[in-house]
């Protein structure tokens, strides 16, 4: 882990942020041995129910949007300004203002697949790579001048990029078995981290100490300790995970696994699966809402999008969509979600508050 101090007996001091009141987790710990990730008990992290806007049980599609060919990944700016989809069947990315919800085209080097934006929402990272798996790279893009500003070459069909707590990128590397790890400014790879085949996407406890990595072929969770970058232990999940999203509280991980039609809930705390929901056909990706109550699912095969009731596992609407949903966003404000719809070349833009 970078950029953390490497002092006292390792308290956790929580402190919430000021804008959309996410909690935020400063770790310190002895300058030298190992580190040990305790059990926190439920009362040591605040609740950000309490500081989120509440999600509803039924959203309601408010919009469609054209974008460029064939979407694929979808992220948001942490402001909830800005919306970024991959067109796969092209060399755009579409970049929605999500309070005009006009679109602008920007054009990269292959196709991107995957995109995430950087914590500042200065910048964004787009995974791209041809069809045969060649040219596999990085772009980053300006988010003000809405340019190219830089390329680097990464292993074979980079998937699900994300921006963990400390700024770094992690890519997972689909065809290698591994997770690149980047430097968020000058995109220097610094770190390799082996995993089980097919890694699909990454993300992070909010606290910065952990990474977690479903592998599709694999059939685990891979848990990856982010003070020395190693994995740290799999957990076994239903058949064919895809995506994976974490709480905003850092309890729950929910993973989407493909060939099952079911979502797998883990707890964090102990790393055991403690539930597995059905959903629709397909299930391609998962993510919370801002308030952590609710989660959505993109059914791939079913043009729909599960809301599940995180608590209790129970399916509370079947919303929809664009066809073949192949991602789904949450604006970090809790207002809209945004589904891409990849035969269609749309974007679906829900309301999920009140």
């Amino acid at each position: 882990m970078r950029g953390v101090t490497q002092a006292g007996l390792g308290v956790l001091a929580l402190v919430v942020s000021a804008g959309v009141g996410a909690a935020t987790v400063v770790v310190t710990r002895p300058p030298a041995g190992p580190v040990t990730i305790a059990a926190a008990p439920v009362s040591a992290v605040p609740s950000a129910t309490s500081t989120r806007r509440s999600s509803i049980p039924g959203p309601r599609v408010v919009a469609t949007l054209r974008v460029a060919a064939e979407p694929g990944g979808v992220a948001v700016s942490p402001d909830s300004r800005t919306v970024y989809v991959a067109g796969q069947s092209s060399r755009f990315v579409s970049v929605i203002d999500a309070a005009t919800r006009s679109v602008t085209d920007v054009r990269v080097p292959r196709p991107p697949r995957f995109v995430t934006v950087a914590r500042d929402n200065s910048r964004a990272y787009v995974a791209m790579y041809e069809d045969d798996g060649s040219h596999s790279g990085i772009a980053v893009i300006d988010a003000e001048t809405r340019e190219v500003t830089k390329v680097v070459a990464t292993g074979p069909q980079p998937y699900d990029l994300a921006v963990a707590p400390d700024g770094r990128v992690w890519v997972p590397i689909h065809s290698a078995g591994r997770v690149e790890v980047y430097t968020g400014d000058e995109l220097r790879r610094v770190v390799t981290v082996p995993v089980a085949p097919n890694p699909h996407s990454v993300r992070f406890g909010p606290e910065g100490l952990r990474a977690y990595t479903p592998a599709h072929e694999s059939s685990v969770v891979s848990v990856i300790d982010m003070w020395d970058d190693s994995v740290r232990q799999s957990v076994p999940v239903s058949k064919a995970p895809h995506s994976l999203a974490v709480s905003p509280d850092g309890r729950t991980i929910l993973v989407a696994c493909y060939d099952a039609d079911r979502v797998d809930r883990i707890d964090s705390l102990t790393l055991r699966r403690s539930g597995s929901f059905p959903v629709g056909d397909k299930p391609q990706s998962v993510t919370f809402a801002a308030d952590g109550r609710h989660a959505y699912v993109a059914d791939e095969d079913d043009n729909t999008l599960t809301v599940l009731n995180v608590r209790t596992g129970a399916t509370t609407a079947k919303v929809r969509v664009g066809r073949s949903p192949r991602a789904v966003a949450v604006a970090p404000d809790g207002l809209y979600a945004y589904v891409s719809a990849g035969d269609d070349n749309t974007v679906t833009i829900l309301r999920v508050s009140p």
